[in-house]
């Protein structure tokens, strides 16, 4: 069930085009999407969104000077709504966003779209979220053994889905599951550490395992959604296992 505190917003701001928040009753996380227009990025942004500007993404091109300013501020409007006003949100060893004591979240973005979701660590014990712009097909056929290992791709053969929709889907759903697990590994993963156990287009689910030690028991479940260009996969729950806590 979702409360939407903040209707589908038409920006005056020439950056931030325009921003929906949301705030989801069942599964109690806090969700901004936004669209940002890169084009009209200026440094003096970082400022008047009262927002820090570290040296590392300074130093960087202009694009990711947007892209991390556009993620900043939806973080930054997701936390606001579970309680966490004005933090910093320092980058972390992997270039990982390090979210506050008692915070699940998440970040993702394409060149013009943010999605940042939230949620306190007493209601989820993971988060994660990935957005994507769908692949295409060469790229889809150059990547599908990477993500996917040989048992997958048997088991994914049935699915009615052009490749490029499958693999897109395939690649998000295990992006997110990654962000989801990683202040618990604290490194990155292969794809081959994860596998997809089931898929429903219909209902918009995948099912996947981790292949790592202590959690293997779990069973993850990704929900994903679907438009013209885009893709938007999410996971988060609690775990099973008191041990992972």
């Amino acid at each position: 069930m979702l409360n939407n505190k903040a209707d589908e917003i038409a920006c005056c701001e020439p950056f931030i085009l325009q921003e929906t928040l949301l705030f989801d009753l069942d599964a109690k996380i806090s969700i901004f999407y936004g669209v940002f227009d890169c084009a009209q990025y200026e440094l003096q942004l970082f400022t008047q969104y009262g927002i820090s500007l570290p040296s590392v993404i300074e130093g960087s091109v202009i694009k990711r000077q947007a892209e991390f300013l556009a993620g900043r501020y939806g973080a930054m409007r997701v936390l606001a709504e579970i309680g966490y006003d004005n933090l910093e949100i320092p980058i972390g060893s992997y270039r990982n966003p390090i979210w506050p004591e008692g915070v699940v979240a998440s970040i993702s973005h394409t060149d013009s779209q943010i999605v940042c979701m939230a949620s306190l660590k007493v209601d989820n014990d993971y988060l994660g979220v990935d957005v994507e712009v769908w692949l295409e097909p060469k790229v889809a056929m150059e990547i599908k053994h990477i993500v996917l290992n040989e048992r997958e791709r048997m088991f994914l053969s049935k699915c009615n889905l052009s490749l490029s929709r499958l693999i897109s889907i395939c690649f998000s759903a295990k992006e997110s599951l990654f962000k989801a697990v990683f202040p618990y590994v604290n490194k990155y993963l292969d794809f081959s550490d994860s596998e997809i156990i089931g898929f429903s287009y219909k209902n918009r689910s995948i099912t996947m395992r981790l292949n790592i030690f202590g959690f293997k028991e779990e069973v993850f479940i990704c929900s994903f959604s679907v438009s013209r260009d885009t893709l938007l996969t999410q996971i988060v729950g609690r775990f099973t296992s008191d041990k992972l806590k």
